[in-house]
């Protein structure tokens, strides 16, 4: 395995994935350039996310704050499953 492919578990370094495809825990950065995080709330589809996204009990969830409309697109996916997705290998 190269290092580059160690240091990205989920294979989507560098995706962007529409909103049906956005998961618990994923941490994406807005057309503003602001963070959101994906919850699991069916209304409230979107939080801000912790300082820590992944634990030792998994990845960090947060509560929903924010309707699905109101991160502005383009979203670039950042961290998922708790690993980054961006970023130079």
């Amino acid at each position: 395995m190269t290092e580059g492919k160690d240091l990205d578990p989920s294979g989507l370094r560098g995706k962007i994935h529409p909103p049906n495809k956005w998961k618990p825990g994923d941490v994406v950065l807005d057309a503003e350039g602001n963070l959101f995080a994906r919850s699991d709330d069916p209304r409230w589809v979107w939080g801000y996310p912790s300082n820590t996204a992944r634990t030792h009990f998994g990845v960090t969830v947060p509560d929903g704050s924010v309707e699905e409309d109101d991160p502005v697109r383009p979203l670039t996916l950042l961290v998922r499953d708790g690993y980054p997705v961006l970023g130079e290998d």
